[in-house]
């Protein structure tokens, strides 16, 4: 049996709530909340009636948003409060089996607890920071890889117009080329 949730719909600085008994039983009206500690007192105020009045501990739901649901997962975690991190396309496949699939971010908790109760989603396990930091390095390395790709074709254009067929007699990235293509 899956626990109580409360799903969010996380938007930049700001998230919209709605909370489930259980799958089509609603608990309490929607409402957003700010992330500042104003914000995270009501989404906890919540989380303890929701806990109270089921009996059963709660599950916090989210996408992963980029960089937007970091925000609620720190503190989460640092609240040692269970939560699952969906993809977008779990919800959106979820969305989609609705006849009508409007998206609002009224409707988008409800289809994240959608997916939560329908799918079979297993809980976060927190990944330890040195994981965060290589997907951090990999997307600059793969940024500054394009970069140098595009420049080397730049280069390459700007010799064929200007020094035409000299990449035939010589290797044009060899240093001494270059010392003289810098100079004319």
């Amino acid at each position: 049996m899956k626990l109580p949730c409360i799903a969010i719909d996380v938007s930049k600085g700001k998230s919209h709530v709605r909370s489930f008994f259980k799958l089509g039983k609603e608990y309490g009206k929607t409402f957003s909340f700010e992330h500042n500690k104003e914000g995270f007192e009501v989404l906890m105020d919540r989380y303890n009636e929701l806990k109270e009045n089921s009996g059963h501990d709660v599950m916090f739901i989210f996408e992963s948003t980029g960089v937007y649901h970091k925000v609620i997962q720190h503190f989460l975690e640092q609240k040692n409060k269970k939560f699952i991190m969906i993809s977008p396309l779990q919800s959106a496949k979820v969305r989609k089996l609705d006849l009508r699939a409007a998206k609002t971010d009224k409707l988008d908790p409800m289809y994240i607890a959608k997916a939560y109760y329908m799918l079979d989603i297993d809980m976060n396990v927190k990944k330890q920071e040195v994981y965060d930091e290589l997907m951090q390095l990999d997307r600059y390395y793969e940024v500054q890889l394009t970069s140098l790709t595009k420049a080397k074709v730049h280069y390459r254009e700007s010799l064929d117009l200007v020094f035409p067929k000299l990449d035939e007699h010589f290797d044009v990235y060899d240093p001494c080329v270059v010392l003289i293509i810098q100079k004319y």
